[in-house]
């Protein structure tokens, strides 16, 4: 109900006349590029550059990591170990070996992964209830693909993820925003999210949303797109007129209900993890990050937060959970890319990732 009022109050919010808020902008070129300083939050086209609204806070919290994992729920962490459960009382579970990039829970049983780099570029599978892989995306020579995470778009369970061709030619790099249906069907191309020196750091789906966080070398944004890849106009998205990294909305995730987005701000020691409504265009929560570590990912699913680390080399570090309500950081006790599960249930032993 609180998803639909969101598109609803979006609708109304940026309506004249009746018309629907929809950019003009069509899914055969960039849906959005590094946003202008000079008008509310209208994307323009990039400039070649080097890679890499008023809110109100009603929650401060303080609260750091506890020494011995108490979690609000369970994680799932990929490493080269392969991926493992984490449950709220701290036990690890192996589910799967082999060197996982990164993974996302998927129904009871199933896992959406994409296996670590390696010279060819991983492609994207998935492992389904009854532990069957398949691999359901492939990247052609010189392509790279990235995965942001499985969703239910258009009523079909979909892998979401990012195909980039051209690397290192100005004249022709592109980042295309892609669906894949779980069944292995041919790939669907929505939206170019991505150029020479610009991209999608991260894309999350909720409420019948796209919301990709991207970034160039002076700034981030985020910007909008209905499920065929068409760009969404969101009065309420925060950050609009913003100039730096530092002030702007960073690796912002969407909640599978589309009507929070989770972000992090402001540099270290100072970063936040901010919790905004898009319905109501406020805070909900404010939280102070732990400090010394480079953050690397953030998921969200609404009421928790889960962030990885690297430490100074670019090493894997234990990962940290956020309870949104209570405000309570927790550490996790294993090393790698965490995202947000749903359950604990798994195999009687864990599934070997196929060699490529």
């Amino acid at each position: 109900m609180r998803a639909a009022t969101v598109l609803l109050a979006l609708a109304l919010v940026g309506c004249t006349g009746g018309s629907r808020v929809v950019g003009s902008t069509p899914t055969s070129v960039p849906a959005g590029g590094p946003p202008s300083t000079t008008g509310a939050g209208e994307a323009e086209a990039p400039a070649p550059a080097t890679t890499e609204t008023t809110v109100v806070a009603s929650t401060v919290v303080t609260t750091v990591p506890s020494a011995a994992p108490a979690l609000p729920g369970w994680v799932a962490v990929a490493s080269d170990r392969g991926v493992e459960l984490v449950g709220p009382d701290g036990v690890v579970t192996p589910v799967v070996s082999g060197p996982v990039g990164i993974a996302f829970q998927t129904g009871e049983r199933g896992w959406l992964l994409q296996p670590a780099a390696g010279p060819d570029g991983p492609p994207i599978g998935r492992f389904d209830q009854d532990g069957v892989w398949a691999v359901i995306a492939t990247g052609a020579a010189g392509e790279r693909l990235i995965l942001h995470g499985g969703a239910e778009v258009g009523g079909t369970p979909a892998a979401v993820f990012t195909r980039r061709w051209g690397i290192g030619h100005p004249e022709s790099e592109e980042e295309f925003l892609e669906v894949v249906p779980m069944s292995g069907a041919s790939p669907q191309r929505l939206a170019v999210v991505g150029g020479w020196q610009w991209g999608a750091q991260r894309i999350s789906f909720g409420g019948g949303l796209f919301a990709v966080a991207a970034a160039d070398h002076a700034t981030d944004w985020v910007l909008f797109l209905a499920e065929d890849g068409e760009r969404i106009d969101v009065p309420t998205v925060p950050g609009v007129g913003c100039r730096d990294h530092l002030s702007c909305p960073r690796r912002a995730v969407l909640s599978p209900d589309g009507t929070t987005l989770a972000f992090l701000q402001g540099a270290d020691p100072e970063r936040r993890l901010v919790v905004f409504d898009l319905v109501e265009g406020r805070d909900v929560s404010s939280s102070p990050v732990p400090p010394d570590h480079e953050i690397t990912f953030l998921d969200f699913d609404g009421a928790v937060a889960a962030l990885s680390l690297a430490g100074p080399e670019g090493e894997p570090v234990p990962g940290l959970v956020l309870e949104v309500g209570s405000g309570s950081w927790s550490e996790l006790p294993v090393a790698g890319t965490v995202t947000v599960a749903h359950t604990g249930t798994g195999w009687p032993e864990p599934m070997e990732l196929p060699s490529r």
